[in-house]
């Protein structure tokens, strides 16, 4: 496979599964799909429209600003419900393994049901990894490792500067700024402190 496709999988909420291993690998339900066709085909509208609306709420100042740069991520999952894209979840491959980048629902049911799946399934699978700010910590808190943030610093390879109470870090976000973070998942080569 060419290293500059994406891999996509499409999927309805039924066919998530109970095992999420194949996030961290390129084999099926992942399509490879030319980033050209991605970004001129359909789904990417929606996928930004999802991205804003969720992420506005957050943040007023969205980190990507036009949907070409959701191609940074080169690796998605994007759940279809009967009226289109209901959740998404994209990540991007790292010497660590595939890190979290984006996630986001259109708020139906089905929707966040299968995100919350994908991201608490997900992120128990060696080689999937997250950095998480409080709304999505309390979701993932109890249900996913944490990673300490000492051990966050090398998997990043940013600079980063632990919180006083030994779980979070600050670190500069691209066109957002100083953020406090938690690291969730299972990086390749990590010890990770399991509270799953």
């Amino acid at each position: 496979m060419r290293p500059d496709l994406l891999l996509v999988a499409r999927l309805t909420p039924d066919m998530l599964g109970d095992k999420l291993e194949w996030l961290a690998g390129g084999d099926l339900p992942f399509e490879p799909v030319d980033p050209l066709d991605f970004l001129v085909g359909s789904d990417i509208g929606s996928i930004f429209e999802l991205y804003k609306a969720a992420y506005s709420e957050l943040d007023p100042r969205l980190n990507v600003q036009m949907p070409e740069a959701l191609l940074e991520y080169n690796r998605w999952v994007l759940v279809v419900g009967e009226q289109g894209i209901s959740a998404f979840a994209c990540f991007k491959t790292t010497p660590s393994g595939v890190k979290l980048g984006l996630a986001a629902t259109d708020q139906s049911e089905s929707g966040k049901t299968a995100l919350k799946q994908i991201l608490r399934q997900g992120l128990n699978v060696e080689g999937v990894y997250a950095e998480v700010s409080e709304g999505l910590e309390l979701a993932l808190t109890g249900h996913v490792p944490e990673v300490p943030p000492d051990l966050a610093k090398p998997v990043l390879e940013k600079p980063t500067t632990e919180d006083a109470d030994g779980r979070h870090y600050l670190r500069d976000i691209t066109n957002v700024g100083p953020k406090r973070k938690l690291m969730v998942g299972r990086p390749f080569e990590q010890g990770c402190r399991d509270q799953a």
